[in-house]
């Protein structure tokens, strides 16, 4: 399936696909109504094969709907059936929680968009829980937006703006208890450093974020949430039969939690997308015995734009009740899949354990058809008797 994400801002309108990762620009501002985005989308995109469409909305967004009109666009948002307009079917979510949704790494992560406004969100433990943050009271009753967007910036200066998001930045990972901050949007470039506990986003997790919400991988749909204020939980797919795969390490990977509290973990490198999901075989186990049955499920998928095959496969699996064990071979499942831009392969496989936790993480090596070759990183994954909620405590 090919997603097109339309990426809503007050200067530009950024336009990408999950087969076209690098956005395109439309120019929008604060005449640009709803029905002017869409025309001017469809032009710059006249040619492009798409199945359906991820907008991120530079506001509220309330049962898949714009909640309220943008603050720094024109106005007929709230109105627009986007699904007409486009001819697609269409998912609408915060623009600032798709960015989030594609840039979480684990535990509890607060995002910061620093755009011509502010943009929010919450992740925390797969949960996805858009903020509005922007219009609260910040200083001598302006608002954080006017100090942190970019009317901030133009008239406090770099320096003192930038102190600015470093103070704020610090004071609401403490407030929302949150472990670390992920700071995107168009101004994060303007920061010559960060602030403690940040990283910097970038506009490839947005595109990121808007292709999960549809990708055959996750199967993600939004589930209420209504614990702790959270807004929104993300459910998955499955993955089909095959054999045997272990790995190396890798530098990241986003846990999203399904419904049936079953994790998912994410990696991309590349263009190539890897999720695996690990279950609990509880009735092949034999605790007392030393024996911890775990069934995963993986899914390699090819989002870039060349084809590439699969060559070779390396896992290092922790064990916490014995030595670490390195596997290595040919192809996954005796076979070197080939994978055209937009082909998927699934297979799943399982390892047994002496303890009752471990994790498997690793590679598998590609050669592209243009001859280039890289290896794909393999999300760590955690294997754990205990229920997801607490293994992630």
């Amino acid at each position: 399936m090919r997603t097109l994400v339309v990426d809503v801002g007050g200067t530009n309108v950024k336009v990408a696909g999950s087969w076209r990762r690098t956005p395109i620009k439309i120019a929008s501002g604060p005449t640009m109504t709803g029905t002017q985005m869409v025309k001017l989308v469809l032009e710059a995109t006249a040619g492009w094969r798409y199945d359906v469409v991820t907008i991120g909305y530079p506001g509220p967004v309330r049962a898949g709907r714009p909640a309220a009109e943008p603050h720094n666009l024109g106005g007929g948002w709230r109105r627009l059936n986007f699904e007409r307009a486009f001819g697609k079917p269409v998912r609408v979510v915060n623009d600032a929680a798709m960015q989030a949704l594609g840039s979480y790494d684990g535990g509890r992560m607060l995002y910061l968009g620093l755009g011509t406004g502010l943009g929010s969100a919450i992740v925390d433990a797969g949960r996805l829980q858009p903020l509005e943050l922007a219009h609260l009271p910040y200083r001598k009753g302006e608002s954080y937006e006017e100090y942190l967007g970019a009317q901030g910036l133009k008239f406090l200066g770099r320096k003192r703006w930038a102190q600015h998001v470093h103070e704020v930045t610090e004071l609401l990972r403490t407030a929302l208890l949150c472990d670390y901050v992920v700071i995107g949007g168009g101004n994060v470039n303007k920061l010559a450093t960060l602030p403690r506990h940040a990283r910097r986003g970038s506009n490839e997790h947005a595109v990121e974020g808007g292709v999960r919400l549809w990708s055959e991988s996750h199967a993600l749909v939004a589930v209420p949430v209504r614990t702790r204020g959270r807004a929104d939980a993300w459910s998955s797919g499955s993955a089909h039969r095959g054999a045997h795969c272990f790995t190396c390490p890798c530098a990241r990977e986003v846990v999203l939690m399904a419904a049936a509290r079953v994790p998912f973990y994410y990696r991309m490198t590349s263009g190539i997308r890897i999720t695996a999901r690990p279950t609990y075989l509880h009735s092949q186990s034999n605790p007392s015995g030393g024996q911890f049955v775990f069934t995963y499920q993986i899914r390699i998928e090819n989002a870039g734009n060349v084809a590439a095959r699969l060559m070779t496969r390396r896992w290092l699996i922790h064990d916490e009740g014995a030595i670490d064990t390195v596997v290595e071979g040919d192809g996954v499942v005796g076979e070197q899949p080939h994978l055209a831009p937009g082909q998927a392969h699934e297979y799943s496989s399982f390892c047994v354990l002496h303890a009752p936790r471990g994790w498997m993480e690793g590679s598998y090596h590609f050669v592209c058809d243009d001859g280039t070759v890289f290896d794909a990183a393999i999300p760590r994954f955690l294997l754990s008797t205990e229920p997801i909620a607490d293994s992630l405590a």
